[in-house]
């Protein structure tokens, strides 16, 4: 199979209303997106949901050959290069193109991805716009701070939500778990469910939302030596006590003050961010 073509699938409804847009797979190794909208697919077409107003779209596998493949990109990490580029020279940057049109033709755009490490998941809280939409999605969990912590960063890298709200887009991205965490889909798909439910897309859900708890990065670690390893097998989100050791070998890393650990990678390289640390706001 060759992945020449993305499959788009879009239900619109007679009656005018906002534009959603659903985004899975940006990245081929994280499958709960793509589980997550086949179903809902498959419930709008069994008539399980109406479409009240508006549309919705639904992009299922946004890195074909990737999600083929099950690594992350082919070329290029999508999630860095999503632009428009005038020269397509790489296959990601191939579908960059094609998914930046259905961006700017599209009011709202949720964006369902997946962490390699184990811990809970949240909404990355970008812009400060974004929050009345985080609280609706029922994740208990944000994190913002990233778009301060790397403020610094290339102006040349680019990923979704930074295309979209460039476009004045309603825009999120949701961590929905850990890839191989069969709970990741449901987790994704409620996101979908609620969303889509908030925008009247289709009928309201009597649902109770957890309460939002926000977390602040302030702390980027990069790995510096390649004898240096984690204590433990640290778990997204998990609370480290002023002064606990973060890491052994080569300049061991302490908790400089009361924090929780964010997005660990033990499989991180020299140069690569190996972890971050935040605080509750």
């Amino acid at each position: 199979m060759k992945n020449t073509h993305i499959e788009v699938v879009t239900f619109a409804s007679l009656l005018p209303g906002p534009k959603v847009l659903v985004f899975g797979s940006i990245h081929g190794s994280e499958p709960c997106g793509y589980q997550a909208i086949t179903k809902c697919i498959q419930e709008i077409r069994s008539g399980k949901h109406s479409i009240l107003s508006g549309s919705i779209t639904f992009v299922p596998m946004c890195n074909p050959r990737a999600f083929q493949k099950n690594t992350a990109y082919i070329e290029e990490n999508l999630n860095r290069v999503f632009k428009k580029h005038k020269v397509a020279d790489t296959y990601e940057k191939k579908l960059a193109n094609i998914l930046t049109n259905l961006v700017d033709t599209h009011d709202v755009i949720l964006d369902l991805h997946s962490i390699t490490s184990q811990g809970k998941p949240f909404v990355f809280l970008d812009y400060a716009e974004q929050l009345p939409m985080a609280k609706i999605l029922g994740l208990p969990n944000a994190v913002t701070g990233w778009t301060e912590a790397y403020a610094t960063q290339s102006s040349k890298s680019s990923d979704t939500i930074k295309y979209a709200h460039s476009k004045g887009k309603e825009c999120i991205l949701v961590e929905c778990g850990q890839h191989a965490d069969p709970k990741a889909k449901d987790i994704a798909y409620k996101a979908i469910v609620n969303l889509l439910a908030y925008k009247n897309s289709i009928e309201k859900r009597n649902t109770q939302l957890p309460k939002l708890e926000i977390t602040e990065l302030k702390k980027i670690y990069f790995k510096e030596h390649n004898d240096s390893h984690f204590i433990k097998q640290w778990k997204h989100l998990e609370f480290i006590k002023k002064g606990k050791d973060i890491t052994k070998g080569e300049h061991p890393i302490y908790a400089p003050f009361d924090c929780y650990i964010l997005l660990p990678s033990p499989q991180a390289k020299v140069g690569e961010e190996w972890f971050y640390l935040g605080v509750k706001k």
